[in-house]
């Protein structure tokens, strides 16, 4: 459950948590260089890989800003890693196999991959940015917290499996590219900054507003990939990039309203609701 990346092998090295009680990431007491072992040993820093397993069951405050090599709670931990203040991740990625994540007011920014599989999930309230791969198993729960999550990967898969947002940002830079792999759903709005979707076969369920930015490259058209609009309320486009397939199906007469001229690299399906051009040029089938 350890990840590695691309540093000198002699400047990584390992920590594990030892605590049997709720107690501060920042104390050496709390810290062993193997598991179960003696603490005293330093707090694991950007070179260091944090690993809380089943020989230290007690919960883990962030008591001050962290920043990691990696992040990993093994099968077996049951206790929370609760946040405090900013939490950044590098290269060697988070993996939640255990206990919970309880996100809070500050700042998370893993640059490597980020998986969440059994283990419950509280996102930050305010922005969690990802710069890798992130998949989600759903073994678990995942909850928004009416918090950002910001894609600013290069080329990298993103995979929620059904998981709920609250606003979600793709904001990559231009030649880079991510592919969503399944549903998801945003409580409340989808924003397209830059970047580029390829090779997308899921679903992005909108409750909110959608808006598409011309630095934003295409969603290409070999695959499934779609914007459903969903909500009983009204919902607006604000778009001067390109769409993939567009589905409005919200059970209501309620309407999707353009601001800019829509283009969209797939479908237009209007299920229930209605589509109000507002004056605004819409391309079907072609960017």
């Amino acid at each position: 459950g350890v990840q590695t990346c691309a540093l000198p092998i002699s400047m990584i090295y390992s920590r594990y948590w030892i605590s049997p009680i709720t107690a501060s990431y920042s104390s050496s007491a709390n810290w062993s260089n193997v598991s179960g072992g003696p603490g005293g040993f330093s707090v694991p820093d950007s070179s260091g890989q944090a690993i809380f397993n089943s020989s230290g069951q007690g919960s883990c405050l962030l008591d001050s800003s962290v920043s990691v090599l990696s992040l990993t709670t093994n099968i077996g931990y049951t206790g929370s890693i609760l946040q405090s203040y900013p939490l950044t991740v590098g290269l060697g990625g988070a993996s939640f196999l255990g206990g919970s994540f309880r996100g809070s007011s500050g700042n998370i920014d893993i640059t490597g991959p980020l998986h969440i599989g059994n283990a419950d999930f509280t996102s930050t309230d305010a922005t969690m940015i990802l710069r890798g791969d992130f998949q989600y198993d759903a073994s678990r729960s995942f909850f928004d917290h009416t918090g950002i999550v910001q894609i600013m990967a290069n080329a990298s898969s993103f995979d929620p499996n059904g998981a709920t947002f609250w606003n979600l940002i793709v904001d990559s830079d231009s030649s880079s590219y991510v592919s969503i792999d399944s549903t998801c759903y945003v409580r409340n709005n989808l924003t397209m900054n830059n970047g580029q979707m390829r090779n997308s076969d899921g679903t992005v369920h909108v409750h909110g507003h959608v808006y598409c930015n011309p630095n934003f490259g295409e969603w290409s058209s070999n695959h499934k990939a779609a914007i459903q609009l969903d909500s009983t309320g009204t919902q607006d486009l604000f778009t001067s990039g390109i769409l993939p397939s567009l589905i409005i199906d919200k059970n209501t007469s309620a309407q999707v309203k353009a601001f800019g001229d829509v283009l969209i690299n797939g479908d237009l399906i209007v299920n229930d609701g209605t589509f109000n051009s507002n004056g605004y040029d819409i391309r079907v089938g072609t960017a």
